[in-house]
């Protein structure tokens, strides 16, 4: 799964715009959170690592900004989030972003991707 953070602007649209330009190019995000910052805005838009690519230009060619692009995890929510934190804090592995899916799993990204998948199992 690869993260991709993004700088947007704040006008009403903006996301739905985006959103809508992914989508006709038959490019579905997996999860995705979106805020305001500074002065304009940070969205983490999760895809499946075969659609990273094609969302990175579909996102430029629509005149927004990758600011970064990680590997992140996808993890079952629904037996606790917390246990699965407890678990990379335990080990030592910080979470630098979390976010969740509209079916209730949830986004993470750690600065140690394959040390966080031993921890958890993955």
């Amino acid at each position: 799964m690869r993260d991709l953070a993004l700088l947007l602007d704040t006008k009403p649209g903006t996301v739905a715009s985006l959103l809508e330009r992914l989508a006709s190019a038959g490019i579905p995000p997996v999860a995705g959170c979106f805020f305001p910052r500074l002065e304009g805005r940070i969205a983490h838009v999760a895809f499946d690592d075969h659609l990273a690519e094609q969302a990175r230009e579909v996102i430029i060619d629509s005149g927004y900004t990758v600011l970064d692009e990680r590997d992140v995890l996808i993890v079952d929510a629904m037996a606790g989030l917390s246990g699965v934190a407890r678990k990379l804090a335990d080990a030592g592995v910080g979470v630098y972003v979390a976010y969740f899916s509209p079916d209730g799993r949830a986004v993470i990204g750690t600065q140690d991707v394959e040390r966080a998948k031993s921890v958890l199992g993955i």
